[in-house]
């Protein structure tokens, strides 16, 4: 009886992860294979999250840039098909930045407009 409890709960606490985790994964992975890059502010935060999927295990690079063409950051990302890294802006003086995701397949530019405690994102076509 004990064991066949221990069993139950085990099932039925490790369900709903199972199920979580397969809906994250189909809504990131849509069968496209185009990479998706998701840039999310942190409230009351000079701060981003970066989210990227369907790297396709390819040389990726993420840069910030100012306005005169300076490389402020710049990560590369090598044999992963994910990535998510929190990119702390608090030290940048408040303006406008470029941020550019650079894959072999396609590449997604947006400009980063950093205010007091906040970060507005607009994606370029």
């Amino acid at each position: 009886m004990k064991r066949s409890a221990f069993i139950a709960m085990t099932v039925l606490c490790t369900l709903p992860l199972l199920f979580s985790f397969n809906t994250i994964s189909n809504n990131v992975l849509d069968g496209t294979g185009k990479l998706i890059v998701k840039v999310t502010p942190i409230d009351n935060q000079q701060a981003i999250i970066c989210r990227l999927y369907n790297m396709q295990e390819k040389p990726t690079r993420i840069i910030i840039k100012d306005t005169e063409d300076n490389i402020l950051l710049s990560k590369k990302i090598m044999s992963h098909n994910g990535f998510r890294k929190k990119i702390n802006l608090r030290n940048l003086a408040y303006g406008k930045y470029n941020l550019m995701v650079l894959h072999p397949n396609e590449s997604k530019y947006a400009t980063l407009l950093v205010k007091n405690r906040s970060v507005e994102i607009d994606w370029r076509k």
